[in-house]
């Protein structure tokens, strides 16, 4: 790597000493740079001892099998008492507050001075209209033809139509 240091001159009207700058032209040799780093991760991996062989197998990547589970769902057609009743039933309460403030949401039992964020429960988005299901990862939006899954450990969350349909089949009750 060579360094060549240049100064530049503005053709602005303030003294000279006000706007020079300096500047340095840098020149890398990306061949050279490219096998210092080989030759670095060679003396690394020369100098590690040998692993076993269950722990190498986990650099690549294995196949596993989805877990049979049962799990609850309910289409949503657009018309959602049924879908607010059973998700109220199940602990995931209509949250109260701001629905345009979502963060402002909060359980109907909570008092207003309390500003830990529900973890769980539903909201209608005022803007569209659609009902929203408070998760763990966030704010998740429903639309018609989506299907609502209750989760093996209690949880709710929506579920487009060609994943549910790709991923789950109706069992005998």
């Amino acid at each position: 790597m060579t360094t060549q240091p240049t100064t530049k001159e503005s053709n602005m009207t303030k003294p000279a000493s006000l706007v020079t700058t300096a500047s340095v032209k840098v020149t890398v040799d990306f061949d050279a740079l490219a096998d210092s780093f080989q030759a670095i991760a060679d003396a690394i991996r020369a100098a590690k001892p040998a692993e076993d062989a269950e722990e190498s197998t986990m650099s690549t990547a294995t196949k596993y099998r989805k877990r049979p589970v049962v799990i609850e769902a309910m289409e949503f057609t657009g018309k959602s008492m049924q879908i607010i009743e059973w998700l109220e039933a199940n602990r995931y309460p209509f949250l109260i507050g701001n629905a345009l403030e979502p963060e402002t949401l909060r359980y109907p039992d909570q008092v207003e001075i309390d500003d830990s964020r529900p973890d769980k429960g539903i909201y209608i988005d005022p803007a569209n209209g659609d009902l929203m299901i408070r998760t763990l990862e966030g704010d998740m939006r429903t639309v018609p033809g989506d299907f609502i899954i209750r989760g093996v450990q209690g949880e709710f969350y929506p579920c487009k139509p060609d994943i549910f349909a790709a991923t789950y089949e109706q069992v005998d009750s």
